[in-house]
């Protein structure tokens, strides 16, 4: 649906396994190349662990495309296999006719004959087990007898295991044990981290065709990594429903919004953090300091810490979407936190706060340029933001202040600026109700995602 908008060839993040969206990071390339060398190697077992939607489907296929062509695979997908059966699945995958009244012993017979024939013609066979951990663990044992078929020198036939941290549970039991010392490589498959997780989905994006640059914008890209924790699986529905959300919104660029229309549509809801029971003393405690700065009285400030944390979190909730509109308590506020700025060292504090804010703006979005001044004036930088904090009414502009360090020329520079607009008609009409004083700095205007490529070459 989405496809035309975007500029797509096809579906960037279809959830069955394409070898052609095969992303290398997050080790999943040198896992591949591990694994292709412990086969060519001649190694008997090797297992593969990873959670759920972490990309073992996806491994195991691209290690099926990437064997060499004297290399036979057989592929058992269906993991629940009853001993009796394990061999003639794999003797039917091979192409072996098998008789319905043929015994274990007979099937065992013509297979290990098959594969020295194999062998003869310098050919091997691997066996690729699909969902190992849910296989019952007298069949592991069927497979792990598989392995002792041997000549001389080399194994007849080579085994790849692939299953979830159940499987490592399961071969840790003390009656399979033999299972467990035959394995010569085990490999995990970690979730992936955040800068990974914005190189996949641009990875994916591309080789779909897409011609522009990263449509996610750093907010969005932060609370997709939360919600998907990682994983390969929910990054893709996540990704697939947020472009989706984004085209109903005719948008281009990729907003924290439209991670959270796809989040409410999926199954996998991560909770709210501050509903978790460890947080709750730290909520108490930060609402008796928020009491405190906004000169709310110790009554108020009693009755809320004596209410069920369960209604605390509820209502906390529902203060973090509210806006304070009431001037006396903006006024309070401002107060508190001019007294803070005094008493903390106010140059990091406020380098604190626009990265803050970067993390969270939007790329598209303007911002004016107020000030430029070398790195080394710390001092005059404190005076500026100190004469505005002193305007009345308190604090007119500070709130929307943001000091950064970034690279002009060669040289490092102090920057000011002022604001976040999402048009260049609100910039502009910002722009020109700037305070006299601001004017005569000469300001202009700025794209975020220039400031983004500025203070990241800093």
């Amino acid at each position: 649906m989405y496809y035309n908008f975007f500029g797509l060839e096809q579906a960037p993040y279809k959830v069955t396994p394409d070898i052609r969206m095969f992303y290398r990071g997050g080790q999943r390339g040198a896992i591949l190349d591990a694994l292709l060398y412990a086969i060519n190697s001649g190694e008997a077992i090797t297992k593969v662990v990873g959670e759920v939607g972490s990309g073992k489907t996806m491994l195991c296929c691209m290690l099926a495309s990437q064997l060499q062509e004297e290399v036979d695979v057989v592929y058992l997908a269906n993991p629940n296999i009853k001993p009796d059966d394990v061999l003639k699945a794999i003797s039917m995958e091979l192409g072996l006719l098998i008789g319905a009244d043929a015994d274990r012993l007979q099937v065992m017979k013509n297979l290990h004959e098959f594969l020295l024939e194999k062998h003869a013609q310098k050919r091997r066979v691997v066996v690729l087990v699909e969902e190992a951990h849910q296989m019952p663990l007298e069949t592991l044992e069927e497979i792990r007898l598989l392995s002792n078929l041997e000549t001389q020198h080399n194994k007849l036939l080579q085994i790849v295991l692939f299953g979830q941290p159940e499987l490592d549970k399961s071969l840790n039991l003390p009656h399979v044990r033999q299972i467990k010392d035959r394995i010569s490589n085990s490999f995990y498959l970690p979730a992936l981290e955040r800068h990974e997780i914005c190189d996949y989905l641009i990875f994916r994006l591309h080789r779909a065709g897409y011609c522009e640059c990263n449509p996610f914008s750093r907010s969005a890209i932060n609370l997709l990594a939360w919600a998907s924790k990682g994983l390969f699986r929910r990054i893709n529905v996540l990704a697939d429903k947020t472009l989706l959300a984004a085209f109903s919104d005719h948008s281009k660029t990729v907003n924290k919004s439209h991670v959270r229309a796809a989040v409410a549509d999926v199954e996998f809801k991560p909770k709210r953090f501050f509903m978790r029971p460890e947080f709750s003393v730290l909520t108490i405690a930060l609402m008796v300091v928020w009491f405190a700065l906004s000169g709310v009285s110790q009554t108020a400030a009693n009755a809320w810490v004596d209410k069920p944390k369960s209604e605390i979190a509820v209502q906390v909730a529902s203060l973090n979407d509210s806006k304070l509109e009431d001037s006396s308590i903006q006024v309070a506020k401002n107060r508190a936190i001019k007294k803070k700025q005094e008493t903390v060292g106010y140059f990091q504090q406020r380098l604190n706060m626009t990265k803050h804010w970067l993390d969270q703006a939007s790329p598209d979005h303007f911002t004016i340029q107020i000030l430029v001044t070398k790195s080394d004036d710390q001092k005059g930088v404190e005076q500026f933001f100190k004469y505005q904090l002193n305007q009345e009414p308190p604090g007119k502009l500070t709130d929307q202040l943001y000091l950064y360090r970034e690279n002009i020329g060669g040289e490092m520079m102090l920057s000011v600026a002022y604001g976040e607009f999402s048009s260049l008609g609100e910039a502009r009409a910002a722009l020109n109700n700037l305070p006299d004083e601001l004017q005569s700095n000469k300001p202009y205007l700025r794209n975020i995602s220039q400031v983004l490529g500025a203070v990241q070459g800093a």
